[in-house]
């Protein structure tokens, strides 16, 4: 990601150089530009321009800007929904972890559980993983 801002930020350096010769428009979209990259550098995801109008490279420019900030909320967006249901699923886990120790434990102490209720109890809890993964 920050090599594709970097190049952006070139490009609208680039922009910059042209508004000495095209006048204050293009001036106001290179620092607006410029100002919009290093707000998603720090984080922002939200920002978008408005100069996505032109068929020029100025329009282009800025959908493309968009489009790639469009992109990377996106994917983030995937990310997090990704760490939720892993968060999600290694508390499952826990949980039938605790429940196999807690059934281990009671099988070897209890003299009354059989072999035959203790295999029966190691097949429950391995369908429970099972269903939880």
């Amino acid at each position: 990601m920050h090599g594709l801002l970097q190049l952006i930020l070139l490009q609208a350096n680039g922009y910059k150089a042209l508004a000495a010769i095209h006048g204050d428009s293009s001036r106001s979209f290179a620092l607006d530009l410029r100002e919009k990259i290093a707000r998603v550098g720090e984080g922002n995801l939200d920002v978008t321009v408005d100069f996505t109008n032109g068929n020029d490279q100025v329009g282009v420019l800025g959908l493309s800007f968009n489009h790639m900030v469009q992109q990377l909320r996106e994917s983030r967006d995937e990310i997090e929904r990704l760490h939720r249901s892993q968060i999600s699923r290694a508390e499952h886990l826990a949980t039938v972890a605790e429940l196999v120790a807690g059934l281990a434990h009671e099988s070897a102490t209890e003299p009354q559980v059989s072999r035959v209720g203790s295999k029966s109890l190691a097949v429950t809890c391995l369908q429970l993983a099972r269903h939880v993964l």
